[in-house]
């Protein structure tokens, strides 16, 4: 992710070269004021002392620094004096050691990346309030806490005027606490995508449906119900939705059909068991993920779907496809059916089939 428009020679890539914290040194008579990025992933660091922080402080014109995949160590937030502060790409992440997130980060004005995935911030008590409690830098504009064992939002994600991307997959989050002092995920105007993927949520948070540029929605595999979604309207710009995998959708939620703009839609893996008619609204649908339901027919208005949409019927007990969609799918080509491995065409749509669906 670091290059440059330059010349390669301004990036010094150390991608595994076994850095460690005795050799580092080493390749200070390579580091110049002109470098605008530096990668030291996937190497064998294990603090970054004073001295290092202090060399690297020295570059004005730094703007990326990949310390992926080390085995980095901070022991209380306040650990590391100094650091680089023009930086606009930061990547910590793979570093599951860290423990704690490093208060200095909150200092660098311009920074726009920040992975910090895939550490550990709920091995002690202190180190997860470190990130519950930590202020993205204003001019943010990705954050990434995949994988970080917390069990809430970061109570200062908010009022974030550049952030387009927030990615919380993979984490124990369940309630969100909204108070006038922490009014997270409000005034995010720019905010596209929210990654919630594999947490502990039972709703969806209502704040959710007041971001103005959202696009893509992912809250796959957590506890979500048809109950909770009847009372959630979903953002009217999304573009991609992704509800796989909640067991406790049982019904198709309506508000969906008021998403004009939607383009992929995956309920695969929920007990949802009918399709309403009326989903052919969604004029701009291109994928349609049904697989893992209990869904057993398609109604006849499929067939006024968008051209060139695929519908993923894969495990799934339907039998056979109404008449208007089997043309559309075999003899014109303008729908793609993904089925099982041994169902085709002939299987779903021969007058057999549909013969052996009724006598069940």
């Amino acid at each position: 992710m670091m290059s440059s428009n330059n010349s390669e020679s301004r990036v010094l890539d150390l991608e595994n070269k076994r850095i460690s914290d005795n050799t580092i040194k080493n390749y200070f008579n390579m580091i110049n004021d002109d470098l605008i990025g530096i990668n030291f992933s996937f190497n064998q660091l294990t603090k970054l002392s004073n001295d290092v922080l202090l060399e690297l402080s020295k570059l004005k014109n730094l703007k990326a620094l990949n310390l992926n995949s080390n085995t980095l160590m901070c022991s209380s937030k306040k650990e590391w004096k100094q650091f680089p502060r023009s930086l606009t790409f930061l990547s910590l992440s793979n570093n599951r050691d860290l423990t704690y997130m490093p208060q200095i980060i909150e200092q660098l004005s311009d920074l726009q990346f920040l992975d910090i995935s895939n550490i550990n911030f709920s091995r002690l008590n202190d180190s997860e309030k470190s990130i519950i409690n930590f202020k993205f830098p204003k001019l943010i504009e990705h954050i990434d806490l995949e994988n970080t064992r917390i069990s809430k939002i970061p109570k200062y994600l908010y009022s974030l005027p550049k952030l387009k991307y927030l990615i919380l997959n993979n984490n124990f989050i369940g309630k969100f606490k909204i108070s006038k002092k922490s009014p997270i995920l409000t005034d995010l105007p720019l905010l596209e995508s929210l990654e919630l993927k594999s947490n502990q949520l039972k709703q969806v948070p209502s704040q959710i449906s007041s971001l103005p540029s959202l696009e893509n929605l992912n809250l796959k595999l957590n506890k979500l119900t048809s109950r909770s979604l009847s009372r959630f309207s979903f953002p009217k710009t999304l573009k991609n939705l992704n509800l796989a995998s909640n067991s406790g959708i049982t019904s198709f939620p309506k508000s969906i059909l008021k998403l004009s703009d939607l383009e992929t839609l995956d309920i695969s893996g929920t007990m949802i068991t009918k399709i309403p008619p009326s989903i052919t609204k969604l004029s701009k649908l291109k994928l349609l993920d049904i697989s893992g339901t209990s869904i057993e027919k398609l109604p006849p208005s499929f067939k006024n779907l968008p051209k060139n949409i695929t519908i993923n019927i894969e495990n799934t007990p339907i039998t056979s496809l109404p008449k208007e969609l089997c043309k559309k799918w075999y003899n014109d080509g303008e729908i793609n059916i993904s089925t099982d491995v041994n169902v085709g065409y002939n299987e779903l749509c021969s007058s057999q089939s549909r013969k052996s669906k009724k006598l069940k």
